[in-house]
């Protein structure tokens, strides 16, 4: 709870750093956008159970790639090995 506070009170100081960094020759390392990011962002385990896509496993994901640079000619028989020989369903 205390981030998000503290988070939204550097927003009005990113603001007027993006509008100062217009004519201020050297960079200012504060930007709204990015503070505005830091304060609005969704944590990664709540959007993760949100309902959406279902993540496939890695092996999975790494024999359909496989297969499918098999099937448009870019792999051979022998560099795909058995993943070249996979049925699509």
């Amino acid at each position: 709870m205390a981030a998000g506070r503290t988070g939204h009170a550097t927003l009005p100081a990113a603001r007027l750093a993006d509008a100062v960094q217009r004519w201020w020759a050297r960079h200012i390392p504060a930007e709204f956008g990015a503070a505005c990011t830091c304060v609005h962002a969704v944590p990664a385990v709540a959007a993760a159970t949100a309902g959406g896509p279902v993540p496939r496993p890695v092996e999975e994901a790494m024999a359909d790639i496989v297969h499918r640079l098999y099937r448009t000619g870019l792999l051979t028989r022998r560099q795909a090995g058995a993943a070249g020989e996979l049925t699509t369903s």
